[in-house]
């Protein structure tokens, strides 16, 4: 049976099965093609690559994606073809699950609703201090980071600073800029033990700020992935819970990250992830302690037609893992089927944990 994905499942939808038919393995046929209309059945589709070719309007580039050949379908720009899937795919995505699981996602869909136009603009506190000064060319370099395994490059390249005093004293800062808008996340480094008698929080937000709408290191992934959409590169993006998680994903050479700021995977996230622009494909970091949260957000993209890849982490969550430990996590990554395999794959590595 020929392998079907979303954009199979709309043209169907949208016109009808009489000018498609399947091939072998992945391929598909359009008996017109959406761009130079050759009506001959050379238009080919590849749902394993979602990269589609007519053999007589393109045979000197590598072809349309699937985005591309949406926006020729309904005569509009790739861009506008990408946001009307997402605000369609979204709208059922609540109704496509049943049971416990579609409750989990609705409700996931469901936070930030309320919220409305709300955006975070969020300037640093005042007492943020640089770790590096590229100014003065001088370096304010915390104990912490040394523990943590920071790299000097790392701090310049995610701009992280601490602050000596005020309401985040003794905690490391780290700036978020994401798709206009700006935030910061502070936590604590000092003594860890007043995180574990809940003297401290760990991690403390600004009291006006609303993480569920952003991410992590979004606009250097954006870009990455538009400069991989101009030479047709596909890409993967990994996704984490947090800050530090993303730091050390990206010095273990996983440049391509972006963090949630928590295990929960929202509306306004979704969006943000599927209007990166090319062929991506998304790699979930799954915490075993965390399975419904982990199946609610793998299901949601899958649903929304995004070609999803799931990690089971061991012992060590990714801020703690070294280039070899990431690589080998990495490395059995398997292509997300349903929360069933999901649930089955981490309920294995939870037992395995447990003996």
């Amino acid at each position: 049976m020929t392998k079907s994905d979303f954009f199979i499942e709309y043209y169907r939808e949208v016109h009808g099965d009489s000018g498609l038919k399947p091939g072998r393995d992945d391929e598909w046929r359009l008996k017109e093609c959406p761009f130079c209309g050759d009506d001959r059945w050379k238009f080919y589709y590849r749902a394993g690559k979602r990269v589609g070719k007519c053999y007589i309007c393109c045979e000197e580039r590598k072809g349309y994606n699937v985005w591309q050949i949406i926006g020729a379908l309904e005569d509009v720009t790739p861009a506008e073809a990408r946001r009307l899937h997402i605000e369609r795919a979204l709208g059922e995505i609540r109704h496509a699950v049943p049971g416990e699981l579609g409750e989990q996602i609705a409700a996931m869909l469901d936070k930030g609703k309320s919220e409305g136009e709300r955006r975070n603009e969020v300037a640093l506190p005042d007492e943020f201090v640089p770790v590096y000064d590229k100014r003065r060319g001088k370096w304010s370099w915390p104990k912490y980071l040394t523990e943590r395994g920071f790299e000097r490059k790392t701090a310049i390249h995610f701009k992280v600073g601490w602050c000596k005093g005020g309401p985040y004293a003794g905690r490391i800062v780290f700036p978020i800029r994401c798709d206009g808008q700006t935030s910061f996340v502070a936590r604590w480094a000092q003594d860890q033990s007043l995180v574990k008698r809940g003297v401290v929080q760990k991690v403390k937000n600004p009291t006006d700020s609303y993480h569920a709408i952003i991410l992590f290191h979004y606009d250097e992934v954006k870009r990455f992935c538009d400069q991989a959409a101009l030479s047709s590169k596909p890409m993967t993006v990994y996704i984490v819970e947090g800050p530090t998680d993303v730091t050390r994903m990206w010095q273990n050479g996983f440049e391509a990250t972006v963090g949630l700021f928590g295990k929960t995977l929202h509306a306004a996230q979704i969006k943000l992830l599927l209007s990166l622009a090319g062929d991506v494909r998304f790699v979930m970091m799954l915490d075993p302690d965390a399975i419904a949260s982990a199946q609610a957000g793998a299901t949601a993209l899958k649903l929304a037609g995004a070609e999803v890849d799931v990690a089971v982490l061991s012992d060590h969550d990714p801020g703690e893992m070294d280039a070899a430990e990431t690589m080998l996590v990495v490395s059995k990554a398997v292509p997300f089927s349903g929360g069933s395999m999901l649930k089955s794959r981490l309920l294995a590595k939870i037992s395995k944990k447990i003996a």
